[in-house]
């Protein structure tokens, strides 16, 4: 296990221990131990412990001013519903914070719509669209994604990654832009690194490709 992983992983808990404490955040608090419970043992792409990610949402999220209890608990969760099953009903805290968490699970339109995933995707979206936290967090989270990808995923992962992003994440980031003006500086930051990650990745997904391409011809 990379080492420098594992150390930013112990330095993000120490912080959001500290902070959630500190601002008396029970609701996110709560949260926080239930994120590390559910994610235990699960793995990422890459291998490394997936509770990085979601730790990664929230200390960043707190870094660029979106760091409410309700966003930060939502950080935290946001992918126990999908990951995990798990729809929050066990876990005692603002019902209003499970929602928001709980209308980032992919899986209730996937399921609705088994033969068109386009179609599912488009409706949680929408439902995205409904909800702040929802979609900061949303935002955020792809950019994490996005940050890591090219490293760690396919060339035909990376192109998917790409449509998807181009097709319901900036539309995302413009309805952000126009709801909630107060975090503009946040959302053009995340923006900008976005488009960034995409293009790097997209180039090196490409020369990936021709070189085995090559490698075939020759």
């Amino acid at each position: 296990m990379d080492l420098k992983i594992l150390n930013e992983q112990k330095k993000m808990y120490e912080y959001l221990k500290w902070y959630l404490n500190e601002h008396r955040y029970q609701n996110a608090l709560m949260s926080f131990y239930y994120a590390i419970d559910k994610h235990h043992n699960q793995k990422r792409k890459n291998g490394f412990p997936y509770i990085v990610h979601p730790f990664y949402v929230a200390c960043f999220g707190i870094y660029l001013g979106l760091d409410s209890e309700k966003q930060i608990a939502v950080n935290l969760l946001h992918d126990v519903p999908e990951d995990c099953n798990d729809d929050l009903s066990k876990l005692d805290i603002d019902p209003d914070i499970k929602k928001s968490a709980n209308i980032l699970n992919f899986n209730p339109h996937k399921n609705k719509y088994p033969n068109d995933k386009h179609q599912a995707t488009i409706e949680f979206y929408q439902n995205i669209r409904t909800d702040k936290e929802a979609i900061m967090c949303k935002i955020l989270d792809r950019y994490h994604n996005l940050s890591t990808y090219g490293r760690d995923f396919t060339f035909e992962k990376v192109i998917a990654y790409s449509i998807e992003t181009n097709e319901f994440i900036y539309p995302l980031i413009d309805d952000a832009l126009s709801f909630y003006p107060i975090y503009e500086s946040a959302i053009f930051y995340l923006q900008n690194g976005m488009q960034t990650f995409i293009r790097d990745a997209d180039a090196q997904a490409f020369n990936k490709k021709r070189k085995v391409r090559n490698q075939i011809v020759a």
